[in-house]
């Protein structure tokens, strides 16, 4: 072989090592062609100058992606408590709504009340008017049968004094009918002579006869009248005590009815505060209502604001996302260890956003484990040189939960199941976690 063929080929191996960024190959080759390294020193020590740079780069791309995804985090949580306080203003807004809806009904059933209260306040003055009428007619009734009494008292007095000169007439009619008896039997024994004086004597005896019957029946009407009036002064008594018991009752009434008209005026006042203060209510309610609608507003705009960052942001992110993934063709595993990261993250924020806008997921674009990057890297060169290593076992495991979690959030997404899917989001962001920290793991063991 030639010896310019093989100082070419010694300069190929050297430039080749350079261009892989191979620090161990370049002192390898540079110690065992010494003279092919003195002449191509400067070109080996660009690329390698460049090599390191671009491992800047990349580092400062992905560090500047990672901002970006937190500016996106941040955004979102952000949003999503704007969302929560919009939700909640709504509610407020709609209970403030109620309530002054309430606070009219109120003050309409208050001023209600207060008419009620006013018609029973004039009813209860009705009552007590006609009720102090009413114990005036009883007091006079009282005093009427007070004075039947007295007059029945006294009807009872004659009566009594009839009954005793009936007495005296019975009495004398008695003594009559003797004298008559003993004439006519001096009438007999004077014979033809006494005959006149018999006949006078007879009529006497029959004048004492119908005297006795006469006193007798009166006698009996008396009875009866004495018996009657009896009865009668029995319900004159009756009656009173009854009259007493109902002016009694009466008064009694008229202090309830005073009671009432007092209890229905202090009802009519407080019916009528309690519609003035439903009535202002009502106005602080509306004028809450409005604040409320200004602060929804202003929300509205935040929100705005929130969603041109959130734009801007993600912009980057994809930006940055798309730099690195030119950079993860290199053949420095550094620079695509590095560079793998954007696309997993930008993937994240993928669904992220279709999770909080709604929108449904193409199932193509969930590739599995085995077609990423990092992926195809994991089952080539990863594999033959970091098989055995524990930190690579545990980042192909997370990184494999990573694309399983991200198609089951999708199908969940496109289910409707959107609590279920935000409930997978955080056992994503554990796993990219670990990811990446196996992946920062890998790529310390290959600067050392």
């Amino acid at each position: 072989m030639s010896m310019p063929f093989m100082m070419t080929r010694q300069a190929l191996d050297i430039l080749n090592a350079a261009v892989s960024a191979d620090d161990a190959l370049i002192q390898d080759h540079l110690k065992r062609h010494k003279s092919s390294a003195e002449s191509l020193a400067p070109v080996t020590d660009v690329i390698v100058s460049w090599h390191h740079r671009l491992r800047e780069v990349t580092q400062e791309g992905l560090q500047l992606l990672e901002q970006s995804v937190g500016v996106l985090d941040e955004t979102k949580a952000f949003h999503r408590g704007i969302n929560s306080i919009k939700d909640h203003v709504r509610t407020v807004a709609a209970a403030v709504e109620e309530m002054a809806a309430a606070a009219s009904e109120i003050s309409s059933h208050a001023q209600q009340t207060a008419e009620k209260a006013d018609d029973g306040e004039a009813k209860t003055n009705e009552g007590n008017v006609c009720c102090a009428s009413l114990i005036g007619d009883l007091d006079m009734l009282e005093t009427a049968i007070k004075d039947m009494a007295n007059s029945l008292s006294q009807f009872v007095t004659f009566t009594k004094e009839i009954n005793k000169l009936t007495g005296t007439v019975k009495g004398i009619a008695h003594q009559t009918n003797l004298l008559a008896l003993n004439a006519a039997i001096e009438a007999a024994r004077a014979g033809e002579a006494g005959r006149g004086f018999a006949v006078v004597a007879d009529e006497v005896k029959q004048l004492a006869d119908k005297t006795a019957q006469a006193t007798t029946e009166i006698e009996s009407v008396t009875s009866t009248m004495n018996q009657l009036s009896r009865n009668v002064s029995s319900s004159v008594d009756n009656s009173l005590q009854r009259l007493t018991k109902s002016t009694d009752a009466m008064e009694n009434v008229v202090m309830s009815l005073s009671d009432i008209h007092t209890v229905v005026s202090d009802v009519s006042e407080r019916a009528q505060q309690i519609a003035v203060a439903a009535n202002e209510q009502q106005k602080v309610s509306h004028e809450m209502a409005n604040n409320l609608a200004t602060i929804s507003g202003s929300l509205d705009d935040e929100e705005r604001h929130i969603m041109l960052i959130t734009q801007h942001a993600r912009a980057a992110s994809e930006a940055s996302a798309s730099q690195l993934n030119k950079f993860a063709d290199w053949q420095d595993e550094r620079i695509l260890l590095r560079a793998v990261k954007g696309g997993h993250l930008l993937w994240k924020i993928h669904l992220e956003q279709a999770l909080f806008g709604g929108e449904r997921i193409d199932m193509a674009t969930c590739r599995d484990h085995h077609q990423c990057r990092l992926g195809k890297w994991v089952d080539g060169p990863g594999k033959t040189r970091f098989g055995n290593h524990g930190a690579f076992q545990k980042m192909t495991a997370a990184h494999q939960r990573i694309h399983d979690l991200g198609i089951q959030i999708a199908t969940l997404m496109n289910d409707n199941k959107h609590e279920t899917a935000q409930d997978k989001l955080t056992d994503l962001e554990v796993a990219m976690t670990h990811t990446f920290q196996g992946l920062d793991d890998l790529i310390r063991s290959l600067e050392q």
